[in-house]
């Protein structure tokens, strides 16, 4: 479980901001009941211990953290400056979900996020539902929560982002995966 303002820890973000990334970023919700925190702390980790040639280190983003970014001039100034992001007329909010995804190595968690990231092409969207029908728009994936434990989700988003990246991961699927079925769709997992 993690404390509050850990994902806005100073040193984790100056490092982000200030190594190579990796070449995407990934943005996931859920529908269900999971503490989509949690989730995203450890993916992050998941994707911290595999790092492909070359990345930096992933961060974590969640509501709380984005929120608090939003509403801190100086770091949100100098995420938009380092995402090169124009002006816009969306609120700090959304900018800030949509500079940090541009940027890569951004596991970014919530709704929000998901909806923010729909028009980026570098970002891995992940809905975690078991509802086939209350998206109008298609993630790359789609997982029933229902057929997979928290720490296989882990595993499957984390290793599924490493494939997309690797530009080894399938085209987005328009169906729910399920777990034969994941295995079928997924390529041999990055050794790390």
């Amino acid at each position: 479980m993690h404390t509050p303002g850990e994902l806005l820890d100073n040193a984790r973000l100056e490092n982000w901001l200030g190594h190579s990334r990796w070449p995407g970023s990934l943005a996931f919700a859920t529908t269900c009941s999971c503490d989509v925190s949690r989730l995203g702390i450890e993916i992050r980790d998941r994707l911290n211990a595999k790092r492909i040639a070359n990345t930096g280190e992933a961060i974590a983003f969640d509501r709380e953290a984005i929120r608090r970014l939003a509403g801190n001039p100086i770091w949100r100034s100098r995420i938009l400056a380092a995402s090169g992001a124009a002006a816009s007329s969306a609120c700090d909010f959304e900018r800030i979900i949509r500079s940090a995804a541009s940027l890569g190595g951004a596991v970014l968690a919530g709704q929000s996020c998901l909806e923010a990231t729909r028009d980026l092409s570098g970002v891995f969207r992940v809905l975690v539902s078991n509802c086939g029908d209350c998206r109008s728009d298609e993630p790359a994936m789609h997982l029933d929560p229902d057929r997979f434990s928290t720490d296989s989700l882990v595993h499957v988003i984390a290793d599924s982002f490493v494939d997309w990246c690797l530009g080894r991961m399938p085209e987005p699927a328009s169906k729910v995966l399920r777990p034969k079925e994941f295995a079928r769709v997924s390529m041999v997992p990055v050794s790390a």
